[in-house]
């Protein structure tokens, strides 16, 4: 996992490197220092890793989760569904979105909006829409303070309408 996760940061490193117009500067002072925080925050990750696997880390994969209904507080995802949402039919995306608020009691996070090549996801609208509508589930778009990929300052907050849906 360390070595993936090496081979991912530089990737992003010279994804970046490539475009450094694309982004804002103000969290990071430059793309050594995204590279050392990514660094850090893999070391992190996998010696929390090495110490957690038995009670904190689950293997899981959207659509399906192998979790009871209502089993957190809060549910974040960051940089999946909308990031990379050109590799993702707008079902899929609909059923982990539902699949993620049945799991939660409170809010469901999702950020950012905007796909990996800086376009807004095209089917927002029609998400939105069939999550409220169709399924009970509030949706509200909130500005957030980070801003590294220009234009993803927004999250979508998603809460369940109604007791027992």
């Amino acid at each position: 996992m360390q070595e993936q996760g090496e081979k991912d940061i530089e990737y992003i490193v010279e994804r970046v490197s490539l475009s450094p117009n694309l982004y804002k500067w103000d969290f990071y002072s430059s793309v050594e220092e995204l590279r050392n925080c990514r660094k850090l925050a893999l070391k992190q990750f996998i010696l929390d890793y090495k110490l957690g696997t038995e009670r904190r880390y689950v293997k899981a994969e959207l659509p399906k989760l192998p979790f009871d209904d209502r089993t957190f507080d809060l549910v974040l995802s960051g940089h999946f569904l909308f990031t990379y949402a050109h590799k993702f039919e707008f079902r899929f995306i609909l059923s982990s979105i539902k699949e993620l608020v049945r799991v939660c009691t409170g809010e469901v996070r999702i950020y950012p909006l905007q796909k990996s090549s800086f376009k807004p996801y095209e089917h927002m609208p029609d998400l939105l829409y069939a999550l409220k509508n169709q399924y009970g589930i509030a949706c509200d778009i909130v500005p957030v303070p980070f801003e590294f990929q220009k234009g993803s300052n927004m999250m979508l907050c998603l809460t369940r309408n109604a007791p027992g849906q």
